[in-house]
């Protein structure tokens, strides 16, 4: 289950074993946005992330 975090999708794939609770790739970034200036690693997720959607842009 692809989810932006919505805590209800947490909970529900906590209980279902067949269940699996991924972030989509567009929340996961701005998270790591967000903290670049607390954080100098999150500098390298934001860029690798931006690599993902040229390589998905190709396709």
């Amino acid at each position: 289950m692809q989810s932006d975090g919505y805590s209800v999708c947490w909970h529900l794939t906590k209980d279902n074993p067949l269940l699996k609770h991924i972030l989509c790739r567009a929340h996961v970034r701005a998270k790591f946005v967000y903290d670049i200036s607390k954080q100098s690693e999150a500098g390298l997720f934001v860029r690798n992330i931006g690599y993902l959607y040229s390589v998905e842009k190709k396709l």
